[in-house]
């Protein structure tokens, strides 16, 4: 049998799924979605339970935790004179934090698209919770310049939410008191 069947034998023992890229998965599903209503629909079920495991205590964390590793001689290198103008760098903490927390938004939108209100709150809420820890919290240099923009940020956040559900702002005032107290959101 020699070297040649033994690979053939691992070939065939290997997880074929695990091979898989996303791109590739994605491609794959959509296929079967568009051969198949049946399957259409427990992809969309799948697709439902994976999103709606939303928890606003994890994403704080990571929130946190995210922000906290943003490193100020970067925020140093970014604002100050340029070539053309000059960038505040309470400006460019802003920017700075829009970054960091961009996946974090993307999933929000994601699920509003989805119509998941129940969970884009929650990850609403995980959001300015983390960002709220951050500024609490946090001991970090880059903190210190961006004095006053967690609270700017999440403010800006809920005045875009409030504006696609404008009887948002009831569902999560309470909770916002409780959990970030120290602001005026």
């Amino acid at each position: 049998m020699g070297q040649a069947g033994s690979q053939n034998n691992k070939c065939k023992n290997r997880p074929f799924l695990e091979e898989v890229s996303g791109e590739d998965a994605l491609v794959i599903l959509r296929r079967l979605a568009n051969e198949d209503k049946e399957i259409a629909a427990k992809i969309e079920k799948i697709v439902k339970e994976v999103l709606s495991e939303v928890d606003s205590e994890s994403i704080a964390e990571e929130v946190f935790w995210d922000l906290s590793r943003i490193e100020v001689e970067e925020l140093w290198e970014r604002s100050g004179r340029t070539r053309n103008e000059y960038i505040e760098p309470v400006e460019m903490a802003w920017t700075m934090i829009e970054e960091t927390l961009q996946e974090y938004l993307e999933q929000f939108d994601r699920l509003q698209r989805l119509l998941m209100f129940n969970q884009a709150k929650e990850c609403l809420l995980g959001i300015i919770m983390g960002l709220y820890m951050f500024d609490t919290d946090s001991e970090t240099q880059f903190k210190n310049w961006a004095v006053d923009v967690p609270e700017q940020f999440a403010q800006h956040i809920i005045s875009e939410w409030v504006k696609l559900n404008q009887d948002a702002i009831n569902d999560i005032r309470e909770l916002l008191e409780e959990r970030c107290p120290n602001w005026f959101l």
